[in-house]
């Protein structure tokens, strides 16, 4: 994993300089932000809904491909209901991220104002925060993971893979899209599973220089 890992990394720095080299197109810079659906491998839990928001850079590498990369929030984890003593009760495990992740886009080359893409690459992920929360009979509780003896790593390691589509609309480039980042890694040393979030985004871009 560490060799395709580290063959992942040159690739793509060497694909970014391939890019700074050539004279494509204007860099943009703008903001992204939407839904996560997020859950975990091995267990029995429903996805927990959380936000995602954050800043992006595009930088075209021709006139197909662009590379991507982002530093958002993103609020991931999973929840379970229960009934303990005919008392429904709903607990949560909210752990919160930074997502760094790195994508090469492909524009389909379609006519029209919309502009299909599909995009993939790593994310590397930085826990920002942990936390428990349950709830039921009118009382409700959060406590640190760390309370209950969760030890949840600092970091994520994710696959991620996606298609959006994007109009111009005067010097702003709006879009949407839909994403899946799949966890390598597991979220606590203990090895109780990995992230699964499904990601829905909005996002508006703005060019920071000329062609």
């Amino acid at each position: 994993m560490k060799r395709s890992l580290l063959l992942t990394v040159l690739g793509l720095v060497w694909m970014a300089g391939a890019a700074m080299a050539q004279n494509t197109g204007p860099v943009r810079i703008g903001i992204v932000g939407g839904l996560n659906l997020a859950n975990m491998t091995e267990s029995e839990a429903d996805s927990r809904a959380g936000l995602i928001a954050g800043l992006s850079l595009i930088k075209p590498i021709n006139t197909s491909f662009s590379l991507v990369t982002e530093a958002a929030y993103s609020a991931r984890g999973a929840k379970v209901r229960i009934r303990e003593d005919g008392v429904p009760v709903s607990a949560s495990l909210n752990v919160g991220y930074i997502d760094i992740p790195v994508f090469i886009r492909y524009q389909l080359p379609v006519s029209g104002e919309f502009k299909p893409y599909m995009q993939a690459g790593p994310a590397l992920g930085l826990n920002t925060g942990c936390n428990v929360g349950a709830s039921g009979g009118g009382v409700s509780v959060t406590v640190a993971c760390s309370e209950v003896g969760a030890d949840i790593r600092t970091f994520d390691l994710g696959a991620v893979a996606g298609a959006g589509l994007e109009i111009d609309l005067l010097r702003y480039a709006v879009g949407i899209g839909a994403r899946y980042n799949a966890g390598l890694v597991d979220v606590s040393k203990d090895g109780s599973g990995k992230n699964r979030t499904f990601q829905f985004v909005g996002s508006v871009a703005v060019p920071i220089g000329r062609r």
